[in-house]
């Protein structure tokens, strides 16, 4: 893939103390990424809509933009709305070490993430009629270290719409929106900043390269994000899909999104092996407006669409 290869594992109890809580301990090996992850969710807590969730993790990611190696902890409410809607709030302490250009930095944050959203998809991986839409905002606030305080704010979504009664003919949207206020880039945590590019974001561009680079043309990521993406899923035989799609992306170190600036934008050409569980995805992507510093093309491999 577009990040090299990696191992997933998990281990899931989905009835822990007999109320129907889910326990599920999981980890992720990588070229780049070691993590292991700890996620409780305790359904009807104290009402009938509403669950608890806790969550820790443990993380060590090394790239071109950082080097991290972090643990959190994070205590949560989620609530649903009827049928498609559901918000969160909670509370997040997060340690981080990051080493970026030689220099190590240490932050302590304390976070309060609420987020609102709405879903209605009829396949988790390969939608055809359906509308996603999340809000996020996360107010930081630094207690040890070089941390700052500043605030992460975040809006994405997706819309399904199929061309024919039998989903053989689906156009498929994606946007995203972000913005950091209350701080300098250079004083945010790397890990925190915007990034794009990559096969989950902007295809055709390495991971997080779309944005502003260093003098190593290594991505330093930015305070505002502005991603969209279009493609039409055709559905040639029982088993075969073709995927043309395009994307685009800008990431900038202002700390509101410039939706007329320029943006990077790609072009390619997607082949789909639809299987029981969901399709097989082989995307080849071509930069369009790239810079001397872009890869002339970029593959990628995985399961299920993309977004």
């Amino acid at each position: 893939t577009d990040q090299g290869f990696n191992v997933n594992a998990f281990w899931e109890h989905r009835n822990l103390f007999n109320r129907a809580e889910n326990l599920r301990i999981g980890g992720e090996l990588a070229l780049d990424l070691q993590e292991a992850t700890a996620d409780f969710r305790k359904p009807y807590f104290l009402r009938r809509d509403q669950s608890l969730l806790l969550n820790a993790a443990v993380t060590r990611q090394r790239d071109e933009a950082f080097d991290e190696l972090s643990s959190s902890v994070f205590g949560g409410i989620e609530r649903s709305f009827g049928e498609h809607w559901k918000s969160s709030a909670g509370a997040s302490l997060e340690l981080i070490r990051i080493t970026e250009d030689g220099e190590r930095r240490h932050y302590g944050l304390v976070g309060f993430p609420v987020s609102f959203g709405f879903a209605n998809r009829d396949d988790p991986l390969d939608p055809t009629e359906s509308f996603t839409l999340t809000a996020t905002t996360t107010p930081y606030f630094g207690v040890s270290g070089d941390a700052e305080k500043f605030w992460v704010n975040e809006i994405k979504g997706s819309n399904y719409l199929s061309l024919d009664e039998d989903g053989d003919f689906v156009l498929a949207a994606r946007a995203r929106l972000g913005s950091i206020v209350g701080s300098d880039r250079q004083e945010l945590p790397a890990s925190k900043r915007f990034y794009a590019g990559g096969g989950g974001s902007v295809r055709g561009y390495e991971f997080r390269t779309v944005g502003p680079l260093d003098g190593n043309n290594d991505p330093i990521g930015g305070r505002s994000v502005v991603e969209a993406g279009l493609e039409l899923r055709l559905r040639v035989s029982e088993d075969i899909g073709l995927v043309p799609f395009v994307s685009g992306g800008q990431v900038t170190t202002d700390p509101y999104p410039d939706i007329g600036g320029k943006m990077l934008w790609a072009a390619g050409l997607g082949v789909r092996y639809y299987t029981d569980f969901g399709p097989l995805r082989f995307d080849i992507a071509f930069p369009v407006n790239g810079r001397p510093s872009d890869d002339r093309f970029q593959f990628y491999v995985s399961i299920g669409q993309a977004f």
